[in-house]
């Protein structure tokens, strides 16, 4: 993995640390501002979460949860989970705090300012 820009991976920091609980879209961590993996709100992904939340039953967007705003398999803004749309996104390039996607807004695994772990 190659430290990106505005958060070192596996290091509390903030700025989207990978692996720790961390503001500013961190992985894995437990924060705000779309973290992935961690219930927070802000996009994350597969966290229970408000915000475009992934796999997490929660509003705003999430994927595979019960929640309104955000389909999850489908092109569709509010933070949808494999679909094209802005709003903390999982697996797509786009802005607002995606996950696994090439985005600004600390992203996870993306290459992307603001915390993203390891470029795309």
């Amino acid at each position: 993995m190659r430290a990106s820009p505005g958060s070192s991976a596996f290091r509390a920091s903030p700025g989207g640390s990978a692996f720790r609980a961390s503001p500013g879209g961190s992985a894995f961590g437990a924060s705000p501002g779309g973290s992935a993996f961690g219930a927070s709100p802000g996009g994350s992904a597969f966290g229970a979460s408000p915000g475009g939340s992934a796999f997490g039953a929660s509003p705003g967007g999430s994927a595979f949860g019960a929640s309104p705003g955000g389909s999850a398999f489908g092109a569709s803004p509010g933070g949808s989970a494999f679909g094209a749309s802005p709003g903390g996104n999982a697996f797509r390039a786009s802005p607002g705090g995606n996950a696994f996607g090439a985005s600004p807004g600390g992203n996870a695994f993306g290459a992307s300012p603001g915390g993203a772990i390891r470029d795309s």
